[in-house]
């Protein structure tokens, strides 16, 4: 009997303390590319009663990914998360990173992502419930081998890269992708979206003088999407066309530029993903493009809490991890 009782004690305490401090992992994207950046909010709502000083130390977040089959993910390397902060009573700390650098997600599948957090001073971690994501490989609809500019010997043959452009079918959407590799596409330099795509669009493409890739996609009735990304992989200029009376098209100049043709300029759309180090974020902010991309460094946040009611899933949450905007 004093057996049982201590088990059912120890129960109770359990559950009490998780609902204490609760961990949740939140995504705006469940499917992804191999490859392609994979971020993630976590939030440690706090209604224990007193502050917790949480990123002390490298050990206080950790990730697992095991596919649903049992696979375990490699691990590259350690999320960076060390950056103290302090997340008071009632209140919700908001740490956002990107796990694609740390884990080889190259294989397609479901995977399911764990996060565990560790308070200093506490007998007991705390776990979020697993995050299904998908990793998909997508349909290469387009792909051509080009010579970069510049490399090579004089006078001798250049580098050879490939730009590819890649169709994800997701729940709600397609979306487009911009790959680029190495001439035999077993180095893979950067993936990532470059925006939605219509059911019935056949993205326009061509390659100019400098060896910059121009691409024009239609992702609404009326709205085409024009990229142009540069040999290393920086996205260059990013625009948005409407049509007017005639649809806009590429077409190659005398002097090896590419135009648009036809359609009215509009506003830079705001529908591509932002966050730190991803493309739309180093076009946005002025960023060098000739530079590598940044690893993303973690974001950390604070905000009131508010106990759930009801759906877990609200239009408040939804907000909250959207990276902010510059």
């Amino acid at each position: 009997m004093n057996q049982l009782f201590l088990i059912l004690l120890c129960a109770f305490l359990s559950l009490r303390a998780a609902a204490q401090v609760r961990v949740e992992i939140l995504s705006d994207q469940i499917t992804f590319l191999p490859y392609e950046d994979l971020p993630i909010t976590v939030r440690i709502i706090n209604f224990s009663g007193q502050d917790l000083m949480l990123g002390q130390d490298d050990e206080w977040l950790k990730f697992s990914v095991q596919a649903r089959d049992g696979f375990i993910v490699p691990k590259l390397s350690n999320v960076p998360v060390r950056t103290p902060f302090t997340v008071k009573s009632s209140e919700v700390g908001i740490r956002r990173v990107d796990l694609a650098p740390h884990f080889d997600l190259s294989r397609p599948g479901r995977y399911q992502i764990v996060a565990n957090v560790k308070i200093p001073g506490w007998e007991r971690d705390f776990q979020s419930l697993p995050k299904d994501i998908d990793i998909t490989s997508g349909a290469v609809i387009w792909q051509q081998e080009f010579g970069v500019p510049g490399t090579g010997n004089p006078g001798g043959a250049p580098e050879v890269r490939k730009y590819a452009l890649v169709q994800s079918n997701q729940l709600k959407e397609s979306r487009l992708y911009l790959k680029l590799t190495d001439a035999t596409g077993g180095v893979i330099y950067r993936i990532f979206p470059i925006g939605s795509l219509v059911s019935f669009g056949n993205p326009d493409k061509q390659i100019d003088a400098n060896g910059c890739l121009h691409v024009l996609h239609q992702y609404s009735a009326r709205l085409f999407n024009y990229c142009v990304i540069k040999p290393n992989g920086q996205l260059q200029s990013r625009e948005s066309y409407e049509i007017t009376g005639s649809r806009p098209t590429l077409r190659n100049a005398e002097n090896g530029s590419v135009q648009v043709i036809g359609g009215m300029l509009k506003q830079v759309p705001r529908e591509a993903p932002v966050f730190p180090g991803s493309p739309a974020e180093e076009y946005r902010q002025g960023a060098d493009q000739s530079a590598p991309a940044p690893v993303a460094p973690p974001v950390t946040e604070t905000k009131p809490a508010k106990e759930k009611k009801g759906k877990t899933s609200t239009k408040a949450d939804k907000k909250k991890t959207e990276s902010p905007k510059p």
